[in-house]
């Protein structure tokens, strides 16, 4: 569930720091077609990949709270869903 958060989370920041830049927007535009949308999620899943792979290794599986990461994983996808809006990304910006 950490390692999806992350993943989520990452999706996001990087989709605002593509609308924040053109630069940034053009360096994440990994494959034409799809646009500058092929990078984010391509360096976002590769992001989660990591922090699984390295969680895995340092936490081992036993008795965990799964209401305290549900809520972790709510809260980064609600977080994740404003920073994909476009309106309120202008808001910010």
């Amino acid at each position: 569930m950490i390692a999806a958060s992350v993943t989520i989370l990452a999706i996001g920041v990087l989709n605002f720091i593509g609308e924040a830049s053109e630069g940034s927007k053009e360096f994440l535009t990994f494959w034409q077609g799809m646009g500058s949308l092929s990078g984010k999620v391509t360096l976002a899943y590769a992001l989660g990949a990591l922090v699984f792979l390295a969680l895995f290794r340092i936490k081992p599986l036993g008795r965990q709270s799964l209401v305290r990461w549900t809520i972790l994983l709510y809260g980064s996808i609600a977080l994740s869903s404003l920073f994909l809006f476009t309106p309120f990304l202008h808001l910010i910006l």
